[in-house]
């Protein structure tokens, strides 16, 4: 046995090193281009190879069997570690070839081209609401043609994590530079030209966005998509208001929203012909409410948005996933521009918690998606909606249809009863028509035909796709105007519109195969159905993997176009600004960098009177908005040296609205505002959360104070975090001089000051502190309670008047869990007023 073990340890060796003999053979020799991998997708294709000895770059080209080839833009090709991959976009259904060609010096190695064989590309399912003809646009495919094909007129932009803060259309900055002015400039001047906005890899929050938030106002006939199998926006969502014929595919979206109440995508307001497909949503960051610890969602449809598809898209289990209404809907719902159209098919819902979609209001068909683990519920229908789910697969989904304060919504397992309110609020019910759908592993589901208790059903089931539902079928719960019935949308040919319906089973099949971004994108997970079919809670594991995501991107177009945003090496030897233009103020002698620093001491005007909106710069080019608008405010003057400052300026928190400077070089920065007396002006330079330097006036009115500035090479960022601060103008001196005649850095304490705290009968009792001498009100005190992972999951107050001891009732403490205290301003919601307090 030994000597035989030794023998094929012995050839498999030998195996080894003569395989690697031939390929190093094989690169030494290497004549083509050796390719990888070639395939076709919807509406792509795509090919990888491995490098070619001695190129410096590759052209690639695509032709249809048959045609003539031509050359794809040199951004879609792209270098990963070990290998090239370039896809061709806006193919027509049929067979195509790709061909790699290596670059060495500018020019062309022929003779090292190669091609692909023919690959079928399919066409993308233009079905639904958002291709109705009697919708307003006839038309979602944005900057496509409905063939497939981009539109003649279209502008292509394609953004990476590195150009997304300069990218420009064109080359013209004009329409804007970054994407987030050039929708800026969209909005403001109400542009609807063609735009194809093409995203490579990951790309972070970009610049000026207020609330993690890019947002569509005001334009359309765009198509923002994804190239290749890795695109996927990180850490910001995205708001459309008044926008029309509006596409979206083929990215993801990870991690985004921090503290906001938003889902990843939100059709806020007016919005007509919206599609959103081929897209991958995944945990969105923690929210502001306690139930949205996993993100609020993927797709909000609200406030007279209309003519909606949202198709093939990868949900991954998300807390809430889709919703069809919103407030607005609920107000208004017997009117004609509450009753939205919106159509869901071909989704993976995969172990997703709730809300497949919630429908409020209108007509909603959902067909052929998978609900695949689904420990909530699946459709819900509330105010009076139809929804007509069709030919869907149901794999463990607890409860796969609910209908508002009825049924399997309101039934208590425990008592065997009907509670009043239940997982839908207690709203007035909806109704649901289902016909083929597949139904496996569900914990309660009843028809209107087998209900045990009257009225005490989830769906009605048609014999036939085309039945009509009964006007004596209502939901339980109704209003003056009557209960709901089923308003028979689906088999209205005015109404409805031509589609291809698969079978539940077959469309199982179709959905893992396409739905998400191309192969599936390039993150893999496998849910354990065993312990997540009927867990609700987040993964920490899953968790763990969004949050350490990183792109494997190296390069896009041979390293023209950055993948990471360039770093500035700081510098103590000053730049001339080139765009810098004469201040209204005389300024110190020699070379200025945006705020100039010398032994002289030079104060400046900020503002000028001037107004100021995110990104701009002020009058004289040394002082800028950082994020929102300051409005003008106040007149306040100053003297500072020989400058009289007269114009005041309101701000507010450092991550919506700041003002800010570069200074370059370590010196001492002072700065005027005007206070109310319980606001502070907090200074930030790296770290946009927490303050470095903060000053509390002891009386209201006209203030400054001096600041010591070391860290060369970071901005400065001048905020008022809780409240309205005035800002009126600055000067600067080099450090150790002496700047104008202000107050030294001084520390004054919060208004409130926590001492203990400590865990009394379930309740939590706190020992406060009042600094102050004059009454105190609008104070609440904030017990935020986190998990072992660091996340958010319950939040309790209670109000605060002085000095004295105060209960947060029914707060247990925990082994696992942390609860830190703060007092803030009840008034706002936004100032604090006491420092943090971690409960040992």
């Amino acid at each position: 046995m030994k000597t035989n073990l030794k023998r094929r340890l012995c050839l498999i060796i030998s195996l080894v090193f003569l395989l690697s003999a031939v390929s190093f053979s094989a690169a030494a020799n290497q004549t083509t281009v050796s390719l990888i991998h070639s395939e076709g997708w919807l509406e792509t294709a795509y090919v990888t190879w491995n490098e070619y000895s001695g190129a410096d770059g590759y052209n690639v080209y695509c032709k249809q069997a048959g045609g003539e080839y031509f050359k794809l833009d040199d951004e879609l090709v792209r270098t990963y570690p070990g290998y090239f991959r370039a896809d061709a976009l806006g193919l027509p259904e049929g067979e195509y070839i790709l061909k790699v060609v290596p670059v060495k010096n500018g020019a062309e190695i022929t003779e090292a081209s190669a091609e692909t064989g023919a690959l079928s590309v399919m066409k993308h399912a233009r079905e639904g609401f958002a291709f109705s003809k009697n919708s307003p646009y006839g038309t979602s495919s944005g900057a496509y043609n409905d063939d497939g094909t981009l539109r003649e007129d279209a502008d292509v932009i394609y953004v990476t994590n590195g150009n997304k803060d300069t990218v420009t259309i064109n080359g013209d900055e004009s329409l804007g530079v970054g994407l987030y002015n050039i929708l800026a400039y969209r909005e403001s001047k109400k542009i609807k030209t063609t735009l194809c906005i093409r995203l490579i890899g990951r790309v972070d929050e970009p610049a000026l966005t207020d609330n993690h938030t890019v947002r569509f106002i005001n334009t359309g006939n765009i198509t923002l998509e994804g190239v290749g199998d890795d695109a996927l926006i990180y850490g910001w969502i995205i708001t459309l208001k008044r926008s029309s014929n509006f596409e979206m595919r083929n990215f993801g979206m990870m991690y985004g929203g921090e503290g906001t109440t938003g889902s990843a995508v939100v059709l806020d307001t007016d919005n007509k012909n919206f599609w959103a497909h081929n897209c991958d949503f995944f945990y969105g960051a923690p929210g502001k409410d306690a139930d949205q610890i996993k993100g609020d969602g993927a797709i909000d449809i609200k406030s007279r948005s209309d003519y909606v598809t949202v198709a093939y898209n990868h949900m991954w289990d998300l807390g809430k996933t889709c919703v069809s209404g919103g407030p607005w809907e609920n107000s208004n719902m017997y009117t004609d521009e509450a009753k939205i159209y919106a159509t869901y098919h071909h989704n993976w819902f995969d172990h997703t918690d709730s809300r497949h979609p919630r429908c409020v209001v209108g007509s909603n068909h959902v067909y052929n998606n998978y609900y695949d683990g689904n420990a909530l519920y699946g459709i819900g229908a509330a105010m009076k909606t139809s929804v007509f789910s069709e030919n869907n697969y149901y794999r463990n989904c607890q409860r796969p249809m609910i209908i508002a304060s009825q049924g399997s919504d309101c039934y208590n397992s425990e008592t065997g009863t009907y509670n009043d309110k239940g997982t839908l609020s207690g709203q007035m019910g909806g109704m649901i028509k289902s016909y083929g759908d597949v139904i496996v592993g569900a914990k309660r589901f009843y028809t209107y035909q087998n209900t045990p208790d009257d009225g005490e059903f989830d769906a009605y089931i048609a014999n036939s796709r085309d039945e009509v539902v009964p006007e004596t079928v209502t939901a339980k719960k109704g209003d003056e105007v009557g209960k709901g019935t089923y308003n028979n949308f689906d088999t209205d040919p005015s109404i409805m519109y031509e589609y291809s319906v698969d079978t539940a089973e077959e469309a199982v099949e179709k959905v893992k195969k396409y739905a998400g971004r191309v192969n599936g994108g390039d993150f893999k997970w496998t849910f354990d159905n065993a312990a997540e079919d009927t867990n609700h809670e987040i993964i920490p594991e899953l968790l763990e993997a969004i949050k350490s995501y990183k792109s494997k991107l190296v390069a896009v177009a041979g390293g023209a176009v950055p993948v990471e945003p360039p770093y500035v090496t700081p510098t103590s030897e000053p730049t001339k600004d080139p765009d810098a233009t004469s201040a209204p103020t005389a300024k110190p002698p020699g070379d200025i960098t945006k705020i100039p620093t010398g032994v002289t001491s030079y104060a400046k005007d900020w503002f000028g009177g001037q107004s100021m909106s995110a990104g701009d710069i002020s009058n004289d080019g040394y002082v800028g908005c950082y994020k929102g608008s300051g409005n003008s405010y106040k007149t306040n003057k100053f003297t500072a040296g020989d400058v009289s400052i007269t114009r005041g300026y309101q701000t507010k928190q450092v991550d919506s609205r700041s003002f800010y400077c570069i200074p370059e070089s370590e010196c001492l920065v002072t700065v005027y505002f005007y206070s109310n007396g319980s606001n502070y002006l907090g200074l930030y330079t790296t770290d946009l959360s927490t303050p470095a330097a903060t000053f509390t006036p002891e009386a209201g009115g006209d203030c400054s104070f001096t600041y010591h500035f070391t860290e060369v090479g970071s901005p400065l960022y001048i905020a008022g975090p809780v409240g309205d601060i005035n800002l009126a103008g600055i000067s600067v001196a080099e450090a150790g001089g002496n700047p104008t005649e202000s107050p030294e850095p001084t520390s004054t304490p919060f208004e409130y000051q926590i001492n203990s705290a400590e865990y009394v009968n379930g309740n939590l009792e706190v020992e406060i502190k009042y600094n102050k001498t004059e009454s105190s009100e609008n104070a609440s005190l904030i017990a935020a309670e986190y998990n072992k992972y660091g996340i958010l999951i319950g939040i309790k107050t209670a109000d605060v008047l002085g000095s004295g001891k105060y209960v947060i009732n029914e707060l247990q403490e925990t082994a696992e869990n942390k609860v830190v205290l703060y007092i803030w301003n009840s008034a706002d919601n936004i100032t604090p007023l006491s420092d943090s307090y971690e409960v040992k």
